[in-house]
């Protein structure tokens, strides 16, 4: 009885040796450290942007926080809603001075105001809910994404907007602020305090004369 329990104690080790071993030749070496700033893939990323296009893309550069065993906490964007550990295999450094033929990685959106924002491509579509309007879009760079949005989150995208309802001028909107929102766009004083409602009965009235 002893002899095989002490068998099978060995076969135990000798398989989480071999595990060890498998691991350790799938890691990818790390050539950053705390302090250093790296791109996260987005890959394994879920959240309520559209679904990207195939093939990897990047977001960031973050700066590393902390390591935390075999992984490292990113300094994400406030507002974030993933964690903010991830493993090396879905992070790159970011090259302060690139190499020859070496070129950064793609990324698939910037930050404005601390958050990551898609660039519009074209608005497809609007409705009303609650009196709120919403619009469907299609993003650079992504797959079709069948998701309505609030109208509050294309504010950095005001001349899609306008360029939308002045092609379909017997559809709903635009919003009450559209004009203001190009205006502190202009003027380089964009802000997020705004009102994205309109009034039933009354769309043709939102829309400005000088949208053609």
């Amino acid at each position: 009885m002893h002899t095989a329990w002490a068998r099978a104690k060995e076969n135990i080790t000798k398989a989480q040796e071999e595990m060890s071993k498998h691991a350790n030749r799938r890691r990818r070496a790390v050539d950053w450290d705390v302090g250093d700033k790296v791109y996260l893939s987005t890959k394994n990323l879920r959240n309520s942007r559209p679904s990207r296009k195939l093939g990897q893309q990047w977001v960031g550069p973050y700066t590393v926080l902390e390591r935390k065993g075999y992984a490292f906490r990113l300094e994400l964007p406030k507002g974030s809603q993933i964690h903010d550990v991830f493993s090396p295999d879905v992070l790159i450094k970011a090259l302060n001075n690139p190499l020859p033929r070496q070129k950064a990685p793609e990324l698939s959106s910037e930050v404005i105001d601390g958050q990551e924002e898609w660039q519009v491509e074209k608005i497809l579509a609007v409705r009303l809910r609650r009196k709120q309007l919403q619009y469907q879009v299609s993003w650079v760079g992504y797959d079709p994404d069948p998701e309505w949005y609030p109208a509050s989150n294309f504010k950095h995208s005001p001349y899609k907007i306008r360029e939308f309802h002045a092609e379909y001028l017997d559809l709903l909107g635009p919003l009450r602020d559209l004009l203001a929102w190009v205006a502190e766009g202009e003027a380089g004083e964009t802000s997020y305090n705004h009102r994205t409602e309109v009034e039933a009965g009354k769309t043709e009235s939102l829309l400005p004369t000088t949208l053609n």
